[in-house]
């Protein structure tokens, strides 16, 4: 399992893509809305805004912290075997 522990700035987003372009690639996006903040599960097919996985490979809690930033925690296997729209991560290994 990998674990992400991610603070996002409140109103604010990071995501990450396990890929050298935007063109087909594995990404997960996080998002500080509040109590309405989420976790999803990307695929990009085209540099242009991705689609939601059909199935989440994550599975995230988060907190919204004093100063309106989140604190997610979210988990995920090293090889979800989910969709062929998940990436494998290897260990020692640079992406």
């Amino acid at each position: 399992m990998v674990q992400y522990d991610v603070i996002v700035m409140p109103n604010s987003y990071i995501a990450i893509g396990y890929g050298n372009s935007m063109t087909n690639t594995d990404m997960c996006y996080w998002g500080a809305n509040g109590a309405s903040s989420l976790q999803e599960d990307l695929y990009s097919t085209s540099e242009s805004f991705p689609s939601i996985d059909a199935v989440n490979a994550y599975t995230t809690t988060f907190e919204v912290l004093t100063d309106g930033s989140v604190h997610f925690t979210s988990l995920r296997a090293l090889s979800p075997n989910e969709s062929p729209e998940t990436y494998v991560i290897t260990l020692d290994t640079p992406i």
